[in-house]
This record gives structure tokens, C-alpha cells and sequence, in this order.
């Protein structure tokens, strides 16, 4: 099974290069899915990795979590909007878990808020037991960096 780390990689970076820029990349993950309609749309949500993959906390009855419980391959873009632009896209499998929503709520609360905004995170773990982790087993990846280019050297 693939997963991060061990998917095809391609582009500048290696896996280790691309784990340390997710970890880091406190920006939210842009995911591709295919709508009800047929027509691929873009969801930006929280992430936060563990255990290979790419975890986010969505509401059951969201669109995007209704949209990759129907057809679950997807694609993913965690990168910047300024320049120079860096970052990581590609492919997965997408899992919605409700035994995992929990958890992954806490993790990118933790990732996003810290401890800075305890209201809105206290207001987000309330709804902790109706939230469903996505789950995203990347099958393939891409990283791109221009900052040697953009920034003349």
C-alpha cells in the first residue's frame, strides 16, 4: 500500500524534503473531488498528517464529504499563494472515517489555532462528535519549487 513516504514521487524533492514542508506548511489543503453533477470541484480544508496520510476533520453531511464517499480518488495541492511558489500535489484515495473524526478535529486544531484562539476552539471541539475524519492515501505525489528561480538565484 502507498501512502506518504512511500508513494511515486516526483519533482525536486524527495520524501523527506516533502514530510518536513507538510509538517511545516500551516496553510490548508486544496482538494479536488467529483461533485454529484460530474464536474470536479475544489474544497480548501485543515489538515494535519499522521500515519501516511493526510488527515482533515469535515462534517458528515458536507459536500466534499459526500462527494468522496461517492467517488473516492481525488487530487491534493498543499502550496502557497505568493511567490516564490513551492509545494506539493498529487493523487489519493479518499477514506471518510467516522471513528477517526474526533481525533483528526483535535489535530488540526491544534495544528491551526494553537493555543491562540480558545473560543473558536473550544466552539470547534463541541462539535467534535459529529465530525468525520477524511482520510487521504496518497497513491501518487509531485513537488515543485521555484523559490531558486523566482528569487534570482
Amino acid at each position: 500500500m502507498s501512502g506518504l513516504g512511500t508513494a511515486p514521487l516526483a519533482g525536486p524533492w524527495g520524501w523527506d524534503e516533502a514530510l518536513r514542508f507538510l509538517d511545516g506548511a500551516v496553510i490548508p489543503v486544496r482538494i479536488g473531488a467529483i461533485a454529484g453533477d460530474g464536474a470536479p470541484r475544489v474544497t480548501s480544508v485543515w489538515f494535519a498528517v499522521a500515519e501516511d496520510e493526510i488527515r482533515c476533520a469535515v462534517r458528515p453531511d458536507s459536500r466534499l464529504a459526500r462527494w468522496v464517499a461517492a467517488r473516492p480518488r481525488v487530487g491534493f495541492e498543499v502550496a502557497g499563494e505568493r511567490p516564490p511558489y513551492f509545494g506539493l500535489r498529487g493523487a489519493a484515495t479518499a477514506v471518510v472515517d467516522p471513528g477517526l473524526g474526533a481525533a483528526a478535529l483535535d489535530a488540526v486544531i491544534d495544528r491551526y489555532l494553537g493555543p491562540a484562539d480558545v473560543r473558536l476552539a473550544a466552539w470547534l471541539r463541541s462539535r467534535a462528535g459529529s465530525e468525520v475524519a477524511l482520510r487521504l492515501r496518497v497513491t501518487e505525489a509531485e513537488s515543485w519549487d521555484y523559490r531558486g528561480r523566482m528569487s534570482g538565484g
